[in-house]
């Protein structure tokens, strides 16, 4: 803030902005800082396409977090610096989907999620020490497409080291844009692109710094038995598998 205060409470109802990329927009309920515990905290936060029709490119994201909060020594300076230290970043309880740009010709592949889109022409970077998403429901839509491909329910997940900028979402040393991570989800679904086959996995657990992938059950079968399109397909695979371990 351009004056000098030992402490600060600031408190924004009803904010709306438009983000740089002019494809999203940012609506919050409310939103409060307070300086003497270094702290931001958000109700109701809304990042979505301004509008639902729109046609780019680009990834399309809309994420709706009924409370975020943020944790840093360096709130004070978050609007008048274009780079942003973040000790602990929450997302409580959030719904995420990300619609995939026309660049994407098939599938929905995580390593074309680049979350610097939204920011570039603001910030340099943004780099979060520990970032939480607690109880999340997420899906991914391919290009194109209103069917989800992908389908993330109750997704757990601590990333370390998570960093915002032009390359780390591609960095190799990097997974999902955190140096390390921990998830785990109740249950993972992919509908498989010949529109016949899903994979379910049940109860996933990875953990980076242990490099260990566990789960439930697995199974891969063709989703709908009466579905008209399992004539197009040459083989049909119903397989199903207890639990596996990774290590």
């Amino acid at each position: 803030f351009p004056f000098d205060v030992s402490d600060i409470s600031l408190k924004i109802e009803n904010l709306q902005e438009n983000l740089a990329d002019q494809v999203h927009i940012i609506t919050v309920d409310e939103l409060s800082l307070s300086l003497i515990h270094s702290k931001i905290k958000a109700k109701n936060f809304l990042l979505k396409p301004y509008s639902d029709s729109l046609k780019t490119k680009e990834n399309q994201y809309h994420i709706l977090v009924p409370e975020i909060e943020i944790s840093s020594p360096h709130v004070e300076n978050f609007y008048l610096s274009d780079t942003i230290p973040i000790d602990e970043l929450t997302f409580n309880s959030p719904s995420i989907q990300i619609k995939f740009g026309n660049k994407v010709k098939t599938g929905t592949p995580i390593n074309e999620i680049n979350l610097y889109k939204l920011i570039e022409k603001n910030l340099s970077w943004i780099n979060i020490k520990q970032f939480s998403i607690r109880n999340a429901e997420v899906k991914f839509f391919p290009t194109n497409s209103d069917s989800v491909a992908q389908y993330f329910q109750n997704l757990n997940i601590d990333f370390s080291q998570f960093r915002i900028d032009p390359t780390s979402y591609r960095d190799k040393d990097r997974i999902l844009s955190a140096r390390d991570l921990a998830i785990s989800i109740d249950k993972f679904t992919l509908n498989h692109t010949d529109k016949v086959h899903q994979l379910v996995i049940n109860n996933l657990e990875a953990d980076s710094k242990n490099k260990k992938v566990t789960t439930g059950t697995i199974t891969f079968r063709p989703v709908n038995p009466s579905n008209k399109l399992i004539k197009t397909v040459n083989t049909l695979v119903d397989v199903e598998c207890k639990s596996t371990t990774f290590n």
